[in-house]
């Protein structure tokens, strides 16, 4: 018992400490969201974007960490043992675990959402900037040539920023898959928990039916050992009489021989 004690003690301090690891990691991650979102609201002003986003790539790269770690963790809470856990303490856990497991897939979801919004953003707003430098090329030419050549550096930036938000698209799409994939996983460690619940439920009543049996046994032989001591007391009852029959026999034998003797001599 001692042992099983200490196995489920460090099972809750790991659950603990995975569940608030995950709560930690999403509350980041929301920080991280909002983050990007503000250098979103600066694209309207900002006339050089390779500093917005350069910024942005780095807080998205932090928060795809934060979904990597979290997930990790979310992977490690499920693939602990339930087995010592009452019914009420395994629904408890099931709960949180399905309430942890959505608030990350929503924090993942809602920080791809922004990031796609940032690219549309400083999209647009290349193209402002690209038609305003097309503006000013047509009112001088010394002018028309550096902005063409802004103009070529802001596509071959485009380009490449391009190549980088659909290198974070297919990881954010890995993201959801490997969701998808763990969500499926819980839901058959769900119909196994519920599979071990219902055999130790028909466990618990056969062993109900031999304690009652086993009882119904010692109660029945507490009757028999209690007719035993009677029969035996009966017995011993019988003898004593038995006993002083054979002896008031054998006096009246005695006197009945004496009176004969007696008799026998007078005449």
């Amino acid at each position: 018992p001692a042992a099983a004690s200490g196995r489920a003690g460090g099972g809750d301090s790991a659950y603990v400490e995975s569940s608030r690891a995950v709560q930690d990691a999403v509350g980041r991650i929301r920080g991280l969201i909002a983050d990007i979102q503000k250098e979103t609201s600066k694209l309207g002003t900002a006339q050089l974007l390779s500093g917005c986003r350069s910024r942005v790539y780095d807080k998205f790269r932090a928060a795809s960490a934060e979904v990597k770690s979290a997930k990790e963790h979310l992977q490690g809470i499920y693939s602990g043992s339930l087995g010592s856990e009452s019914s009420g303490e395994k629904n408890m856990r099931k709960l949180t675990q399905e309430k942890l497991f959505d608030a990350l897939l929503k924090a993942s979801q809602d920080l791809e959402v922004a990031h796609a919004a940032f690219d549309e953003a400083a999209q647009a707003r290349e193209e402002q900037l690209a038609a305003k430098a097309s503006e000013d090329h047509s009112s001088s030419i010394s002018t028309s040539a550096s902005e063409t050549s802004q103009q070529i550096q802001l596509q071959e930036a485009s380009e490449v920023e391009r190549a980088e938000v659909q290198f974070h698209s297919d990881m954010v799409e890995e993201y959801a898959q490997d969701f998808s994939h763990l969500h499926r996983e819980i839901q058959g460690l769900q119909r196994a928990m519920v599979d071990l619940a219902e055999h130790a439920a028909s466990q618990g009543e056969t062993l109900d039916c031999i304690v009652e049996t086993t009882s119904r046994a010692s109660s029945t032989t507490d009757q028999a050992r209690e007719q035993l001591v009677q029969a035996n007391e009966g017995h011993a009852r019988g003898s004593k009489l038995l006993y002083c029959l054979m002896f008031l026999a054998a006096c009246l034998a005695a006197a009945v021989v004496i009176v004969a003797v007696k008799k026998s001599q007078e005449e």
